[in-house]
């Protein structure tokens, strides 16, 4: 009976040195992390664990963050993209404007200038704009009829963008003096 015992004995000291050997291995192995809560403590599985840097980003978190900076750098492209096609558009514009001006100047020094009516034409290669210069004398229902010598000079350039054929206009008005027949 005793050796039955002591069996018994020696059987449930080794079954309590083997299972306070697992709460202690358990205990070692369990540590507060900056971060986890003191009543439900985190246990460290190795040293190479995906969750032991804890001042990091996750997977998540950087691909939602990529996706709002992506939206964003978009939404920006977008709008620089529609002020550069206008600062095209207006670029252009003023270019002609200045290429009607040019015109006009040599279109009165190719002209005789004590004509009432005239008409001068230029085509310029580059970029492609068919020019046209027209004096003539204003329309009799106009207020500028009723003073003697005014004239209107219209200047047109005309040109295509992109299939579409595309005006400017720039009108003036000039003084023509008419000759005195006067007797001295």
């Amino acid at each position: 009976m005793m050796s039955f015992r002591n069996e018994a004995l020696a059987s449930l000291k080794s079954w309590c040195i083997a299972r306070n050997y697992a709460i202690a291995q358990t205990r070692l192995r369990t540590r507060l992390r900056r971060g986890s809560c003191r009543f439900q403590p985190r246990a460290i599985v190795s040293r190479f664990s995906a969750t032991a840097n804890n001042s990091g980003f996750t997977i998540l978190e950087t691909i939602v963050a990529m996706g709002i900076v992506a939206g964003v750098v978009t939404i920006l492209l977008m709008m620089q993209s529609a002020v550069l096609q206008q600062v095209v558009r207006v670029s252009d514009r003023v270019e002609r404007v200045f290429m009607l001006r040019s015109f006009l100047h040599e279109a009165r020094s190719k002209t005789q200038p004590q004509a009432v009516s005239a008409q001068y034409e230029k085509e310029i290669p580059n970029p492609l704009t068919r020019l046209h210069y027209q004096r003539m004398p204003p329309e009799p229902q106009s207020v500028l009829a009723s003073s003697k010598g005014i004239c209107i000079e219209r200047v047109s350039a005309h040109w295509q963008r992109s299939g579409e054929a595309l005006t400017e206009s720039l009108v003036t008005t000039t003084y023509i003096p008419t000759q005195r027949t006067g007797k001295t």
